[in-house]
């Protein structure tokens, strides 16, 4: 098999892969920092729109009656949902497109269940309960597991970069009696 159709395979299933001898260890650095940060604003945004939902299920252990409005509920799931939980939505078609299915369309499907069920419940005045604090849970919840990952795969790469500035550029030959140094490349047997 040759690079290029393993490249393809893996772009196939909605990841992206580049030769290792491509990669510019200092831009990837940058852009894992960029993706970091934006991950993690889309994380405090998720969960201050999760918290009064968290706060009415609280109240709710203690014998309190703490209810928002159904429109003030429909309001912070659909930020939730659809922008915040947006890259779930593209991971799921990408997988279900090249005949996968992967943890995004977990998510999309039990979230959109939820969510949508209650947007008919709300539109409809249904009398059923609500779920948009279980959507929006799970999608703060998920949302939280990928910032840790992306954390601890940056932690790794910056830890085997360092392992690879490790080893030795040159090396040393003994010809005619004469010990050289060379480079590595350049040593064969």
């Amino acid at each position: 098999i040759k690079l290029p159709e393993i490249i393809q395979s893996f772009e196939k299933t909605g990841f992206g892969a580049t030769p290792s001898a491509n990669v510019d260890a200092h831009q990837n650095s940058v852009e894992n920092e960029q993706e970091y940060q934006k991950l993690l604003k889309e994380v405090i945004l998720s969960a201050l729109l999760t918290l009064p939902f968290m706060v009415e299920m609280i109240a709710m252990l203690f014998q309190k009656h703490l209810h928002l409005s159904p429109i003030i509920q429909l309001g912070l799931a659909s930020i939730v949902q659809f922008y915040c939980a947006r890259k779930f939505y593209v991971g799921a078609y990408k997988s279900l497109k090249s005949g996968s299915a992967n943890m995004d369309v977990l998510v999309v499907l039990g979230t959109s269940a939820a969510y949508f069920l209650s947007v008919a419940v709300v539109l409809f005045s249904l009398p059923l309960h609500l779920y948009f604090e279980a959507s929006v849970s799970v999608i703060t919840l998920v949302l939280l597991g990928k910032l840790l990952e992306l954390r601890a795969k940056a932690k790794t790469g910056f830890a085997i970069a360092k392992l690879r500035n490790l080893h030795r550029k040159n090396g040393f030959v003994e010809r005619d009696g004469k010990v050289e140094e060379i480079s590595i490349e350049a040593l064969h047997v």
